[in-house]
């Protein structure tokens, strides 16, 4: 989803490793958005929205 929706764009190759190691971790702290995707088995309109907002959080606090 991350890398669809152009959040790892920015980075250069050799950071992409980090940000989906950051980004899992910081993911598994927001457990009602896995928990969510994971139950309904589809990305509902209000978990995307959710999912995007959790994504620009994480990206502007994360560095390369």
């Amino acid at each position: 989803f991350a890398g669809t929706r152009g959040y790892l764009d920015p980075l250069p190759i050799s950071a992409v490793g980090k940000f989906e190691e950051e980004l899992l971790r910081f993911m598994r702290d927001e457990k009602s958005i896995l928990e969510t995707i994971a139950s309904d088995k589809k990305l509902s309109d209000e978990t995307e929205k959710k999912l995007t907002e959790a994504l620009d959080k994480f990206s502007k606090g994360f560095s390369a």
